[in-house]
């Protein structure tokens, strides 16, 4: 009777959603997974986490009868962890299952189809059921020509939180944004040109015209 009553005050630590993942046991990480006929979401995390997710319907203890009872149930929560959408249309998942890991980890893996088009969406609906400082990680893997290679390098991470809980990944380039468009101002017209030439031409015969002048008028008597 004392060990029961312990087990179910463990339990009940666990669920009163006390602040911090690191320091209440709720940590957890996601992998996505992108094959050429299919995406698997991989979420591992501590049994702390689970029978969080679980609530009221988690069984007194983490032992193995516990872990029996939680299989069935966290493996039919599985398919609620996420929301995903391709291009705005909501994908639903095709399989899910629970591994119960020897780390005292709980493995969760949900199976989609592949989707058929950009920008994917994955929402974290789990993060409802804790604090605002819980949060955790998720990767994005593109396996589409390595379905095989686990040591492969992930496209895109990110943090989520209750405030933030949405990773959206879009491998198609970006278009390069538009430069600025610049008007050149109107080259005004030039001055209107002053016939100089012309004026002087004017002057030079009108003094050639009084000197001529001038000369006749001396020579006549």
């Amino acid at each position: 009777m004392p060990r029961l009553f312990i087990r179910w005050i463990c339990v009940a630590f666990f669920l009163t959603g006390a602040p911090a993942s690191a320091h209440t046991g709720y940590e957890n990480e996601t992998e996505v997974r992108l094959y050429a006929d299919r995406m698997e979401i991989n979420l591992r995390a501590t049994f702390g986490f689970a029978w969080k997710l679980l609530g009221a319907s988690a069984p007194a203890d983490f032992g193995e009868p516990g872990q029996r009872i939680a299989e069935p149930l966290l493996t039919e929560h599985a398919l609620r962890l996420f929301t995903v959408t391709s291009a705005g249309s909501v994908i639903p998942p095709l399989s899910s299952r629970c591994v119960f890991e020897l780390d005292e980890h709980v493995f969760l893996q949900t199976t989609y189809p592949r989707p058929p088009a950009w920008p994917l969406e994955i929402r974290a609906n789990f993060l409802s059921q804790f604090d605002p400082l819980t949060n955790g990680s998720i990767s994005f893997f593109d396996q589409t020509d390595a379905p095989y290679q686990r040591d492969i390098a992930p496209l895109a991470s990110k943090t989520l939180f209750q405030a933030s809980p949405v990773f959206t990944h879009d491998p198609r380039p970006q278009p390069a944004e538009s430069p600025a468009e610049t008007t050149t101002p109107a080259a005004s017209p030039p001055p209107p040109r002053t016939s100089l030439p012309a004026i002087a031409i004017a002057a030079v015969l009108i003094a050639a015209i009084l000197l001529v002048r001038h000369l006749i008028s001396k020579r006549l008597p």
